[in-house]
């Protein structure tokens, strides 16, 4: 938000637009809204985190499943059962008599080291995603949609809580 502020003010002083004025306005008060929050809260912190998987592998072949849209997202899961934010939600028309198989690396290149698995969330609706495992699958493994179709389980979540909050302070060290 104040990178933001700073590029509408820098635009403001070049061309002397009101439109840039207000934007930077705007974008001022949401930043220091963010910095009142960090400050009250601290930094959180997490010891190993989890980057947010690369988008989707699918692969369609033969199968017992009707014509219809699928929507697929994974996250990373680490020993602790911690997750990552979910990846970018991919989208696919089958046609009938179809399956469909979901990996998320080709041969675990590019894994992170912090994690242990990995999880499957799908659905027919867009934005409606449900965890379609149990457990976490193992890393370099595939995911085969059943022929009853989606299960109904937990959505995605946001990505990882952190593990330690940082107290800032707002008073200047003497040293």
């Amino acid at each position: 938000m104040q990178s933001l502020s700073k590029f509408f003010a820098e635009a403001y002083s070049l061309q002397l637009n009101t439109r840039f004025q207000a934007k930077r306005a705007e974008y001022q008060q949401e930043a220091d809204k963010s910095a009142e929050t960090v400050f009250r809260a601290g930094l959180g912190i997490v010891f190993n985190p989890l980057p947010r998987p690369p988008m989707p592998l699918l692969s369609v072949e033969a199968g017992p499943l009707p014509a219809q849209s699928i929507y697929i997202q994974t996250t990373w899961v680490d020993s602790t059962g911690n997750e990552s934010a979910p990846s970018p939600e991919t989208g696919f028309i089958l046609g009938d008599g179809s399956s469909v198989t979901v990996a998320i690396l080709p041969n675990s290149e590019g894994a992170p080291r912090a994690a242990a698995g990995w999880n499957v969330y799908g659905s027919t609706k867009s934005g409606a995603l449900m965890k379609q495992n149990n457990t976490p699958l193992p890393i370099g493994s595939t995911w085969q949609m059943p022929g009853s179709g989606f299960l109904y389980g937990a959505s995605p979540g946001t990505g990882q809580q952190p593990d330690y909050y940082l107290p800032l302070s707002r008073q200047l060290q003497r040293g």
